[in-house]
């Protein structure tokens, strides 16, 4: 079981990306933030095993969020995954490990979650999504 952050300010964001979750084997301890800030203050209590972040944010915006994520030593190796509705360059998006470009497949957002824990996922390549790749 993984336990998994998605941060989007709309309720209907973070809503789809769970309803995605809660259909998956095993079940994950899904937790929800709105903005940049709370999720700073979740992960330092909590600790997920990813991260899955709508861009763009309100308040402290997506990448000063993953950029003081990543330069944590505590909190780097949290894979990170910005959430689109348009493509983004590698540069673009700097401090996250994935794009995900709306819609995603729910055997993307799997893939993430199975190799955040280390399991490789049955069929599938065992190298990581590059930035916008898709699964199959």
């Amino acid at each position: 079981m993984a336990k998994i952050l998605i941060v989007a300010d709309a309720l209907n964001a973070r809503s789809q990306l769970a309803l995605t979750l809660a259909g998956a084997q095993p079940r994950h301890d899904v937790i929800q933030a709105m903005d940049g800030w709370e999720t700073l203050a979740i992960v330092e209590s909590e600790l997920p095993d990813i991260i899955f972040m709508a861009l763009p944010e309100p308040l402290l915006d997506g990448e000063a969020t993953a950029r003081l994520l990543k330069t944590d030593p505590l909190t780097a190796a949290i894979p990170l995954v910005a959430i689109s509705a348009l493509p983004l360059a590698d540069e673009d998006v700097p401090y996250f490990d994935h794009h995900l470009l709306k819609p995603y497949l729910s055997a993307d957002i799997q893939h993430l979650v199975t190799a955040a824990c280390g399991q490789p996922l049955p069929g599938a390549a065992s190298k990581p999504l590059a930035l916008g790749e898709r699964v199959g």
